[in-house]
This record gives structure tokens, sequence and C-alpha cells, in this order.
């Protein structure tokens, strides 16, 4: 600092009458103050550094009261200065104002891998000061861990979790992992899996670590209770906000399982409580929604927000809040900017890896996409995803959608969509691995289940027509099935529940499946009555396997007019039918759908027709509604699954408030 700067500087000090975050003031008119340590401290541990500036008095409205003896002052100072550590390098100016002479003393920051920077007479926990605002304040027991484990290179993702067990661990998903690692460094599969499991961050000394808790346990909150996902929906622009509602939240969800698993579970929470805004293409009538943040991004930040957390002991009573306000959503990660990345650097600067075991262990999609979204006639595109790392390493899953818009004279148009899938994937977790207190099985050895799908649409917009079909080939089908065993002293062929022993078994087809699929929709419209259609027909090539109705319908006939040009009114009833066929059966002792067992008597259900007739009152935002379900109850098959009746007739009512479009 040059002595114009110094004077420049106390000429600002006395005209604000202030301190700052880097400017400390002190007297030294009557000798040089004797507590400077905890000044030193707070400056040396933040990167800009500060400034003491002597001989301006703040308790004497910030006069320039000059200093003692600048030789003196000068030497004391370093004296302080030395009882450091590390030592502190102060940098002095003198200049004259009013009269006096001051004094500047200029401390830097020091290195990030040597804070922090504290008085040797009171030791590193009593004697580290931060600086806040203009206050010295001794740095709390978590700050102090911070800079120790940066220091030290103490990464707490890689810190066993003791309670934790090899069992309890999803041992498919680790070998996978281990295998991966083996393929891109061929040296590496050399080493003993223990050894090789101790490199990868996966264990310390056979216990598993935090990282491999939170991507392969089966489920980690149950050693790390908060390490949690708390979501909530709030009606207003501030929590507290009711929006005139009695309830503080609209939605609110705690999200649990391993890291992968939350971002998917957040992802689809956001999905639900989102806006979406409906756009009609001008040229084509085509519909696409649009929903109010991208979901890209806010997959990025969910799991940017899971993987760099802290997960120090400080902090891991903390989970990850997503807020849904009005006009924002908030996604908060518990623990401050680590290493030497600052506020101004972000988005600039590549930052330090604060969880680098976790972060490498997550499972990595590297999908590519090609789109063509503008213009009248086509509109195309293709993304695909490769999974390369983590337990599903080798799934992959490729989507291409195409469609032709042809206008038809000045108001008609006919579009033709044709979307074609190809995926290869492991069977859900809940087919590999399940266990209750009644049955449990571990099924790790599946196949991978690979499906092909064709489908397109061909619709026109004049006749609101709409003409879909669809193929399916299933390939290592995997499905729950029942084995029904009758009971010793009851009659063969019984079709009683209760003379069964009833389980469940996974299986995998040996064949093929295809399914076909053909749909017919069709809205008519005139006047004040409108009517809606759809017809459906499916065949299922193996309907022991997976079993279809041939023929879905659907119908619904109503009456729509206005009262007082502002009561939207709909009148009407709805019909549901589907034909014949052995539907899955419900398994209660956990809780799934499984196919019948075709070795015993089967029961079909369908054939029956479901009605219910409503009303609707639509005032703005408000809806009130009567609806009458199943009006025809009694009168005939009434099983939407096997030996289980449907409900009777029941008359629901009631008012809905949109508050979003």
């Amino acid at each position: 600092m040059l002595t114009q700067e110094l004077i420049q500087l106390a000429e600002t000090i006395m005209r604000l009458k202030a301190e700052t975050q880097t400017i400390e003031l002190k007297a030294a008119n009557k000798g040089c103050p004797q507590r400077l340590y905890d000044t030193l401290s707070s400056f040396s541990n933040q990167d800009s550094g500060g400034t003491i500036v002597f001989g301006i008095d703040e308790k004497q409205d910030f006069a320039p009261v000059g200093v003692y003896d600048l030789q003196d002052l000068q030497k004391n100072v370093t004296e302080q200065c030395n009882q450091m550590e590390p030592p502190v390098r102060a940098v002095f100016t003198f200049a004259e104002i009013n009269g006096v002479s001051i004094c500047s003393a200029e401390i830097p920051g020091v290195d990030l891998s040597e804070r922090p920077c504290y008085y040797k007479g009171r030791g590193r926990t009593k004697g580290s000061y931060i600086r806040v605002g203009d206050a010295d304040l001794p740095m709390t027991d978590y700050e102090l861990y911070s800079f120790e484990a940066f220091r030290k290179h103490l990464h707490d993702d890689e810190r066993p979790i003791e309670r934790a067990t090899m069992n309890t661990m999803d041992g498919a998903q680790i070998q996978n992992y281990l295998l991966q690692k083996k393929l891109e460094r061929p040296g590496f599969g050399q080493l003993p899996e223990d050894k090789a499991l101790e490199m990868l961050n996966v264990t310390r000394n056979g216990v598993p670590t935090l990282a491999s808790v939170m991507n392969f346990c089966v489920y980690p909150q149950g050693y790390l209770p908060q390490l949690a996902i708390t979501a909530v929906v709030v009606p207003g622009t501030e929590i507290g906000e009711h929006a005139g509602m009695e309830s503080r939240f609209l939605d609110n969800k705690r999200i649990e399982g391993t890291i992968k698993t939350m971002v998917d579970e957040a992802i689809t929470f956001c999905k639900r409580n989102m806006k979406v805004q409906t756009i009609i293409d001008p040229d084509t009538g085509k519909r696409r929604d649009r929903t109010e943040y991208p979901i890209e991004a806010i997959r990025e930040a969910i799991l940017n927000a899971l993987i760099h957390r802290d997960y120090s002991h400080f902090t891991e009573g903390t989970p990850v809040q997503i807020n849904l306000f009005s006009d924002r959503l908030e996604i908060h990660s518990p623990g401050s900017l680590y290493g030497r990345m600052t506020v101004e650097q972000l988005g600039h600067a590549r930052p330090d890896l604060r969880n680098p075991a976790l972060a490498v262990m997550t499972e990595v999609l590297v999908g590519a996409e090609l789109r063509k979204a503008n213009g009248r006639l086509i509109h195309y595109k293709a993304n695909g995803e490769l999974c390369l790392l983590g337990p599903n390493v080798g799934d992959f899953n490729i989507e291409a959608e195409g469609d032709l818009n042809f206008r038809l004279g000045k108001r008609d148009s006919a579009t033709l969509v044709v979307k074609a899938n190809i995926q290869n994937q492991r069977p859900t977790y809940l087919l590999r691995n399940y266990r209750n207190a009644y049955i449990h099985w571990d099924n790790n050895d599946l196949s991978r289940q690979f499906r092909t799908s064709l489908q397109g649409e061909i619709g026109y917009s004049r006749t609101r027509t709409k003409l879909r079909f669809g193929w399916n080939n299933l390939t290592n089908y995997t499905y729950l099935a029942m084995q029904n065993t009758l009971k010793p002293g009851a009659k063969e062929g019984s079709i009683v529940p209760a003379d069964y022993t009833h389980s469940v078994a996974v299986r995998q087809s040996d064949a093929s499946v295809q399914v076909f699929t053909a749909s017919l929709s069709q809205d008519l419209i005139w006047k004040f009555i409108g009517w809606e259609n759809e017809i459906t027909f499916q065949h299922s090539t193996n309907q022991d396997v997976l079993p279809l109705p041939a023929i879905n319908i659907y119908s619904n006939l109503y009456l729509q007019f206005r009262i007082a040009k502002v009561l939207r009114v709909q009148l009407g009833g709805d019909i549901r039918f589907f034909t014949g066929y052995y539907a899955p059966d419900y398994f209660g002792a956990a809780g799934m759908f499984a196919v019948q067992d075709a070795s015993h008597t089967r029961m079909t259900i369908g054939k029956y027709p479901i009605v219910n007739v409503y009303a609707n009152l639509h005032l703005k935002h408000c809806r009130i509604y009567i609806d009458v379900a199943h009006v025809n109850a009694g009168s005939g098959n009434m099983f939407l699954a096997p030996h289980m009746p449907m409900n009777p007739m029941t008359i629901n009512f009631g008012l809905s408030w949109n508050f979003f479009n």
C-alpha cells in the first residue's frame, strides 16, 4: 500500500465511520494494542486478508488520534505476528493526516493448505478466529475440521461405517463395478478382490465405506438416517406462508435409498409438482408440454447436491432439501464451498473435489441426442444411453421418434408419428431381490431383458380421429407367477382359494413374447354434445406369461354448456369394458400382482361393463363435482382381479381448486 492509498483509506473510514470485513481500527495513541492475535488470525484465514489501521479511534467518532511511536509500534506488532502459527508477515505503511501519524499493517491471507492460522499461546482449537463483518469470532469445531480435512486430504466419503457389513450390500452391483474397473485397468485385475475393494474405496479394513453404502447398500438410511432428501412444495414465495390454506405444504416427501434411487424419485416429485405449459403448434395443431424448469437441469442440480454435499459428522444429521416455491425452485446441499473455491469463481474455475470416491462410484450414463424440432413438415429426435459404470454397466437404451405433418386445405392437417425403441436392461430390483416376513428371493443371476418396440400413430385433426398401432418383442421377459399347492384333503380341481397354499416365484420366459396392439379413437362434438370413444385390440403370443384382454372399449357421452357465460356445466356418463382373460392375481403377502398358476383352475375376469355418471361445474379455477361410480353394481362378474370383488356403487362429491394451470 502506498502512502497516498493509506490517506485515501483513512478518509474513507472517517467518512463512513465503520469497520469492514477487511478493515480493523486500533487507536494506538497510548501504546501498542496487546491483543491483536484474534484479528491477525481472522484476516489470515480469509482469502482477501485484511488491513489493521493504527491511529484512528472509533470511540472518538473515528477521529485520527495518531500513534505513540511508529518504530516501536512496528516492532511490537511484528512480535505478535511471530506468535502466530504459521507466522504472519505484515507489510507496514506510514502516513500523516490532520497533523498526526497513522500506520497500516496489511495482513495477507495464508494458503488454504496452511489454515487455520492461530495464536500459539492458546492452541489451535481456542486460538483460531474467523472474520464475520467487522467482528473476529472464534472458529467453530466444524470450521476447524473443514480446514484440517482439506490440509490432510481427508475425505469423509472414504471413512468406514462401522455398523455396516458386506452382507447388507448389493453384491451384484459391487461385482459389476469391480469388473468395470478391471476392464479399464488390466493390471488392476491381478489384485485379490479384497485388495481391489480397498483401493477402490469400497471398503476400509473390510468395512464398507460411506461412499459404497450410499451407492450399493440395500437401505443406506438404516445406517445413516439423515443422508436423504426432504422435498416440500410451499404455497407461496416463503416457507410459512399459507396462501389462505390450512396446510403449510401442498406436498411433501422424504426420499430415501441409494443416490441413484433418490435422484430418480426426486425428479419424479418435481415433475409431479411443477407447472406445465401446453404449447399448440399453430401449423400442425400438435400439442407439446413444457415443464416449468428443464428436467435435465434439475437432475444435474440434485445429483451435484448429493455427490458434493458435506458428509462429515457435523452435517450428517442434515438432509438435502428441495423447496419448490410458487416462483422458484431451491435445492440446499449441506456444507459450505469446499477447498479454494470462492463464490466469485463459481462457473469459471475447476473446484476441488470434496468426495472423490463417491463421485467415481456413482453410476454414469453417457448419452447422445439428435434432434430437429423446427420446421412444418418433419420433426425427429433420437437419443441413446449407455451405462458405463456402476451396477448396471452394459445396460443401454436407444429411442427414436419422427413425425410428418401434412396440411389438408387451410384448416385441416394430418399427422404420422413413428416411434422405435431398443433396450437391454437388468430386471428390476424387486424381481432380483425381495424379503419380507413371509417370502424372500435372491435372483441375481437373471438374464437381461431385451426389448424391441415399434409404434405408430395416424391422426386427422378435422374429424378428431387417431389410429395407433404397436409391436413389441420381449426376450427374457421376467415376471411373477403364482404357485398354488392343493392342501391335503382338499378336493382336486377346487376353485376355493382357501383349499390351496399360495406363493409366488420369479420366472423368465424361455421364448420371446410378442405383443401386437391397434387402437382407434374418435371424438365427436356437435353443438353442446360430446362423445369420446376408443377401442383397442391387443394380442399376446403367450397368454400364460403375459395375459392381455383381446378388446378394450371406452366411451364417454356428455353434455356441455354454460350458464351466465361464466359457469361451465358438464353432465355425462362413461362406460368401460374389456373381454374376458386370465388376469394377474393379487398376492397379498408381497403386495404384488402375479400371473395365475396355469396348472390349476384359473379364473377369468372381464366381459362386464363398468358404468359411471357424473356432473361437473367449472367456475374459473374452481370445480364442484359429483359422480356415481359403478351404477350397474350387482349385474354381473364384478371382478377387476381374481378373487378381488369391485367396490359397490358409491357416490362421490367434492370441491377442487387449481392454483395454477
